[in-house]
């Protein structure tokens, strides 16, 4: 059972398996994948989201008891909490730094998302970049850009080493009901491109170099009592989406 996160997602890296649960002494346990086996655990504040592993280190969105948002660095080899950041919102790791996104608006009432870039060894800030509107969901990294996709925009292609945007690709909703914005789910990279999935129940392909768009498909949207339900784009796997 996991009060403080309801819907905990196990995450898998470099053959382990990590997952937050509501124990009175551990929050986030390290499993063995090939027989599931107990590595380590830890005990933090209460965990908010489900945890993000990249490289030596393991992220965990938490909520202090006064209430303050904070994100822990954990080391990958035995749970111990390096270092502790004043924010939780959607973390990401790319280029051993933690990306996270601070909502906000403009003067004129618009979404913006303030990302900002820290070093995971030292906690300082590497670089800031604004997105206008608001982030759909986790963003698709290939090793170099990180695609962020924006729910009433499209996608924008951002260098993870120096924060800079490399392109944008605005996606337009065709559905006459627009409450819940255009993209749906995270976007995917492979093969030299970047899927993406819309809520008027398109599939688009772009060129991850430039967003140049290559390609899209008409997929059903499931509408039940006039709402789009809230689906995922799948996976990649042998050239088959």
């Amino acid at each position: 059972e996991n009060s403080a996160n309801e819907d905990p997602i196990p995450v898998v890296a470099n053959g382990i398996v990590y997952l937050t649960v509501d124990r009175i002494d551990t929050q986030l346990v390290a499993l063995n994948l090939p027989d599931g086996s107990e590595l380590w655990s830890a005990k933090t504040t209460t965990p908010t989201d489900s945890p993000v592993a990249g490289g030596n280190v393991v992220i965990m969105p938490a909520e202090r008891e006064s209430g303050e948002d904070v994100t822990h660095a954990l080391t990958a080899v035995d749970g111990t909490v390096e270092r502790s950041l004043p924010f939780t919102n959607r973390p990401f790791v790319a280029d051993g730094r933690l990306h996270v996104l601070q909502s906000g608006r403009s003067n004129s009432g618009e979404d913006i998302e303030r990302l900002q870039a820290y070093s995971i060894n030292t906690g300082n800030r590497c670089w800031t970049q604004k997105i206008q509107g608001r982030v759909a969901d986790r963003p698709a990294y290939d090793g170099q850009t990180v695609y962020y996709p924006v729910v009433d925009f499209g996608v924008v292609g951002i260098d993870s080493q120096t924060g800079a945007k490399i392109w944008r690709e605005e996606v337009q909703n065709t559905h006459p009901d627009k409450i819940s914005g255009t993209i749906r789910g995270h976007p995917i990279v492979s093969s030299g491109r970047v899927f993406i999935s819309t809520y008027d129940g398109r599939l688009i392909a772009l060129d991850r170099r430039d967003g140049t768009r290559l390609w899209t498909r008409a997929i059903r949207p499931v509408i039940v009592n006039n709402a789009a339900r809230w689906y995922d784009l799948g996976a990649v796997s042998e050239g088959i989406l």
